[in-house]
């Protein structure tokens, strides 16, 4: 009978371990630019502001449910990211609508965009905008067509407006010569800096560079100090890994893919926990991301669907597409 009733008890642990699951509350303080707006309106950076949401993330397994945070709406209530381990699904609970982000999807989207580059020379409603590169793309076609905007600007033209063409052709440039004097990319470093002690708990502080130019300081919590946080670690990973995938079918001369650094890589080089990041650009902090709470916790398995039921499916990549209820979609 003891023998039993142990049995039992070990079963009961294991089954408890397996199924372990952590809530965590991120906050994230952040510079947000305003959208390009009229004349008498002031420039960009006079408007940036910060601005503080807070993401509740549940995670179990290999699966995440995180809370969207926006500048209306900084604790997430009106929409969701699941990934179930296997798809990431976008989700409007105030229209009950979701999408999912799919390999297939994305590689659709970029053969869209390069079809109506090549139609019309160029997207974006500014002469030479768009995404030319998505196939090479003529990139010094596009920067001419921008010079020349900019050149034949009338004085009145709001100052977002100039400065917004004027990062549109940043961009091009950068995605002609995205790196160093050799044209090659910069690589990215990441280097721990040693132990630091702040707020009652030690951290592991790490800096990552593109070339010589700082992006991110992390800090870092051992996974066995980190609490309810190491329940999430996995989901965290494996959601991780999934987006480095998407991320991977994009055009590689685009500027983020030269100035961010690899999410698979910064799981490899960074061990432990991230329980603060920094992230700068021109040496200014532009966001600080940390966690605020952890607490272990099992969830529903409904938390995690990917096809909420009741919600209506609908295709943002897709022009004309005709939304089906759920459970429709594409497969995995």
């Amino acid at each position: 009978m003891q023998r039993k009733l142990i049995a039992t008890a070990l079963v009961a642990m294991f089954a408890a371990t397996a199924s372990a699951g952590a809530t965590l509350e991120i906050e994230t303080k952040s510079k947000q630019q305003p959208t390009p707006t009229y004349p008498g309106m002031p420039t960009p950076a006079a408007q940036a502001k910060q601005v503080v949401t807070t993401s509740t993330v549940k995670a179990e397994g290999k699966k995440l449910n995180m809370t969207a945070p926006s500048a209306d709406d900084p604790a997430g209530k009106n929409s969701t990211m699941v990934f179930d381990g296997k798809v990431m699904s976008v989700q409007d609970h105030r229209k009950r609508e979701y999408h999912l982000m799919t390999k297939e999807k994305v590689k659709a989207m970029l053969e869209e965009q390069e079809r109506m580059r090549a139609g019309a020379g160029g997207m974006g409603g500014v002469p030479g905008g768009g995404m030319p590169g998505a196939g090479g793309g003529d990139i010094d076609a596009s920067i001419k067509r921008l010079e020349e905007t900019l050149a034949n600007l009338p004085p009145q033209t709001p100052a977002n407006v100039r400065a917004m063409i004027e990062t549109q052709l940043k961009n091009l440039e950068a995605m002609k010569k995205p790196a160093g004097e050799d044209g090659k990319p910069k690589p990215f470093s990441y280097t721990n800096e040693g132990t630091v002690t702040f707020e009652g708990k030690s951290y592991s502080k790490w800096t990552v560079k593109n070339g010589d130019v700082l992006k991110k300081h992390v800090y870092t919590l051992p996974l066995d100090e980190s609490g309810a946080a190491k329940d999430a670690y996995e989901a965290f990973k494996a959601y991780g890994t999934y987006m480095q995938e998407i991320r991977d079918l994009m055009p590689k001369n685009l500027p983020f893919q030269q100035q961010q650094s690899s999410i698979t890589d910064e799981m490899k080089h960074i061990t432990g926990f991230p329980w603060i990041t920094i992230e700068y650009d021109d040496g200014k902090i532009t966001s600080e991301t940390r966690v605020k709470n952890a607490k272990a916790e099992s969830h529903e398995d409904t938390v995690f669907l990917a096809r909420p039921e009741g919600y209506t499916e609908v295709d943002p990549f897709k022009r004309g597409a005709r939304p089906g209820r759920g459970g429709g979609g594409l497969g995995r």
